[in-house]
């Protein structure tokens, strides 16, 4: 049994290019929950709809079927993943079109299986790339490729052959994290205290400072919940040495549960003399569990 909570030896490419080496080779068993989501709570955020044009709000894709796991059932794939430190070849670099994501590497990916009434089913999968981004200073935004040849289904629940799914996580320097959640307290009992005192409008101006001051407060409190991982986020823990460094100041916090989606590439609204005229709209198809193996 995986604990919520373990270390490896691995890096994201979060951290400069000289550590990518300790991440290559690293693996992790991945547990795929597709169907149709509800709601959009914060293991779904942010979402890769903010890349759709005018998106932000996590979605159904827009061009499936209405019918798309209506019943509610859910197609549980298991898979083994292994993200590499090698760059990814060429024709796989497009998966990931934004300029604000690093490099693309490689990624592997062992064939997916679920169980249906007649056994397990082995479906195969091509890994295309991993990748990350900045969300904040101290948030970063992992993100991987992987291709279904075939396709994977199970009663109104499928992924159509061919499709590129994305898995996403949300990432944090561990001391970064650490050292902002310290704050929290203070700032709180700060904006609390503020609440307690008396309000006299003989005070003028120095009443609208202190309204100001605490709002101010208030918003970055409300900030830095947001960007940093929540009460009940479950999360991996990940040492990645740096060479000449500490690895107390490397190490960094991997949310297990990320978002799945999947995109569509359409015709962009204004042209472009730099590359394909083409825009992306990604939609939520489920989300996914991620434990690392060892190996």
């Amino acid at each position: 049994m995986w604990k919520d909570t373990a270390r490896i030896s691995l890096v994201l490419a979060l951290l400069p290019a000289q550590s990518t080496a300790a991440f290559a080779g690293t693996a992790w068993k991945a547990v795929f929950s597709v169907g149709r989501e509800s709601t959009t709570d914060s293991m779904l955020t942010p979402p890769l709809a903010m890349f759709s044009q005018g998106g932000g709000k996590a979605t159904t894709p827009a061009w499936y079927d209405q019918g798309w796991a209506a019943s509610g059932a859910r197609l549980i794939l298991t898979l083994d993943l292994r993200f590499d430190g090698a760059i990814a070849r060429l024709d796989d670099q497009d998966v990931f079109g934004k300029s604000c994501f690093a490099p693309a590497r490689q990624l592997h990916a062992g064939s997916a299986s679920f169980a249906s009434m007649t056994g397990l089913q082995e479906v195969p999968t091509r890994g295309v790339a991993w990748s990350t981004m900045d969300i904040s200073s101290v948030e970063k935004l992992l993100v991987y490729s992987l291709t279904l040849p075939d396709g994977a289904s199970k009663g109104d629940v499928s992924v159509p052959a061919g499709s590129l799914v994305y898995g996403s996580a949300r990432v944090w320097k561990r001391s970064e994290a650490d050292a902002l959640s310290a704050t929290l307290p203070d700032l709180e009992a700060e904006v609390q205290r503020e609440l307690e005192t008396t309000q006299r409008l003989s005070e003028g101006f120095a009443l609208k400072e202190r309204i100001d001051k605490r709002r101010k407060l208030e918003a970055r409190i409300e900030r830095l919940r947001r960007g940093l991982p929540c009460e009940g986020t479950r999360t991996v823990e990940v040492a990645a040495p740096l060479s000449g460094g500490s690895a107390a100041d490397a190490e960094l916090i991997v949310a297990r549960d990320g978002q799945l989606s999947v995109r569509q590439l359409i015709a962009g609204r204004f042209p472009n003399p730099f590359g394909p005229n083409t825009a992306e709209h990604y939609g939520v198809i489920g989300y996914h569990c991620m434990d690392p193996l060892q190996t």
